[in-house]
């Protein structure tokens, strides 16, 4: 648990933009197309959310075609939260983000995802308690993903056209 005066601290430690990876153009180099892994530690969080150019070049950094993944490290749970937000306003209408967690740690990042899943583990039943679904081990989350989503999407798709059968038939009668 860190206190308000060493966040903000850290806060004031780093507020000029900090950029920790190599810009956009460099990433060709010189043996074609190499794939990139962006690792940012939670203080340097501070500077990039907060200046919405380094925000920016973050999201186009996490969406660049060679960025095969992203690890936010030591990041706190404002910080977690802040980047959800993030990622669902320039995912815009096509997308949608989920946010998965085990912990309290996690639960303003499964409060701002649209979809949130909770796994009931060590830490408590603080995230499965506000997400809006929970599993008991991190291997059942493909069955969520593939086999209840899909079913789900038959069952609505089913439902819409029952739904404007019905009103024919009673339009017709």
């Amino acid at each position: 648990a860190e206190s308000s005066d060493d966040m903000a601290g850290l806060r004031a430690q780093h507020q000029a933009p900090v950029t920790c990876w190599p810009t956009l153009d460099q990433l060709g180099g010189v043996s074609g197309e190499r794939k990139f892994c962006a690792v940012i530690e939670g203080h340097v969080l501070y500077g990039l959310l907060d200046d919405k150019a380094s925000a920016a070049e973050l999201v186009a950094a996490m969406t660049h075609p060679l960025c095969c993944s992203q690890i936010f490290c030591r990041v706190s749970p404002g910080q977690k939260g802040d980047l959800v937000q993030l990622v669902r306003e320039h995912v815009g209408e096509g997308g949608t983000v989920m946010a998965i967690g085990d912990g309290a740690n996690d639960v303003p990042a499964i409060r701002k995802a649209a979809v949130g899943v909770g796994i009931f583990g060590l830490e408590g039943y603080q995230a499965a308690t506000v997400a809006d679904y929970a599993v008991t081990e991190f291997q059942h989350i493909w069955r969520l993903l593939f086999m209840h989503g899909r079913l789900s999407y038959r069952r609505n798709a089913h439902f819409i056209l029952v739904f404007f059968y019905k009103n024919y038939v009673f339009t017709i009668c």
